[in-house]
């Protein structure tokens, strides 16, 4: 069975680097199949950059959802 994690983020960037290591190392000893999907919505800093450079570390399990409005206008 496939876990998949949905993250949302909304102008992250401050945050984004600490938190993905965390993911990453929680990651490291996870034992069932996962994906992550990350859900940017409309960020307006490096946010979807940051995610995207994550992405390319692991693309077998990292996807990004990006709408580039926010749709909580």
């Amino acid at each position: 069975m496939l876990v998949s994690f949905v993250i949302p983020c909304y102008n992250d960037s401050h945050i984004l680097p600490q938190s993905l290591k965390n993911i990453d190392m929680f990651f490291q000893h996870f034992d069932h199949p996962y994906e992550i999907i990350f859900v940017d919505d409309g960020s307006q800093d490096t946010t979807l950059k940051i995610l995207k450079l994550f992405q390319q570390q692991h693309p077998d399990t990292t996807q990004i959802i990006h709408y580039p409005d926010n749709r909580g206008k």
